[in-house]
């Protein structure tokens, strides 16, 4: 039994170097991938301040590293840079793509961030122009800004009138930051509405940080066949990560239909919040062939 495994080990390392070489031929140059983690022991033993470094002076100004089983073209040099995003920005304007991610945490390939091409395009015009319609770069953005400045000087304000000697105003500072940011998506502060949930957000979204800031979840990002998260120590990351993701999309999804309901779609009129807008600009396309779903 003992001697089939080291057969079976030994034609799996046969079969991950054959199929790296053929990858690697049409790459630049690059430290050689380990199976499964890629070159991951390389970054963590470099450190992101100098993995940059170490590419440049081991592999030259343009070079491949490897984030579990997906190559990345690296570059170390402002000529080539400029050449390639810059005099040829159309041809690698592409992003990359992470199925899992994409899949666990957003619902697939959708909105704007992680988005190239015709969809890209559409979204991003949409939200430059709904952003300013609520102000972008003018006064009242500020005033939104400054709203929530007022609000939060005013509690701590208050708490120190309480005789709190101690407070931490970080908690302020991140429900501010927040507020201004939830009102211009959904329409309210959560001072206004729930603490509560202001914390349930805080809270998904510092799981989904430490999710992706994970090495085992990077390693599952990159797998396409599915079969890594099978793995006994990638099966929990993968389980939690499915979790999360689903907590995410169904506290979301609930907050956009709560906001739909409040919509009179017969009023021909300008959305006051982001949902509202792209909402009325759904109802609006109707079936005609669009890039908003």
């Amino acid at each position: 039994m003992f001697f089939i495994l080291i057969i079976l080990f030994l034609a799996f390392l046969a079969w991950h170097f054959y199929e790296i070489q053929l990858k690697r031929k049409h790459l630049p140059p690059g430290p050689f991938p380990l199976p499964i983690i890629g070159n991951l022991n390389i970054i963590y033993q470099q450190g992101f301040k100098n993995i940059s470094s170490y590419l440049l002076k081991n592999f030259g100004d343009i070079s491949t590293l490897w984030v579990g089983q997906k190559p990345f073209i690296t570059f170390n040099n402002f000529d080539d840079i400029q050449e390639t995003f810059v005099k040829n920005g159309d041809a690698f304007a592409g992003r990359p793509k992470s199925q899992e991610i994409d899949k666990l945490f957003r619902g697939g390939l959708n909105g704007i961030i992680i988005t190239d091409g015709p969809i890209w395009r559409e979204h991003r015009r949409f939200a430059l122009h709904t952003l300013r319609n609520f102000g972008l770069g003018r006064n009242l953005m500020q005033e939104r800004v400054l709203n929530e400045v007022s609000w939060m000087f005013d509690e701590i304000k208050q708490k120190l009138k309480n005789a709190e000697n101690e407070m931490n105003i970080q908690n302020c500072i991140d429900l501010a930051v927040g507020s201004i940011i939830n009102s211009i998506i959904f329409g309210y502060s959560f001072h206004e509405k729930s603490l509560d949930e202001f914390d349930k957000v805080k809270s998904y979204l510092q799981g989904f940080l430490k999710m992706i800031g994970n090495p085992a979840f990077r390693i599952l990002s990159t797998d396409t066949s599915g079969n890594l998260r099978k793995l006994p120590g990638l099966k929990g990351v993968y389980e939690e990560a499915k979790m999360l993701g689903e907590e995410l999309q169904a506290f979301f999804n609930a907050q956009i239909n709560e906001r739909k309901q409040k919509i009179d779609f017969s009023e021909d009129s300008e959305g006051t919040d982001y949902v509202e807008a792209y909402l009325r600009q759904q109802q609006k396309n109707g079936d005609d062939e669009n890039l908003f779903s």
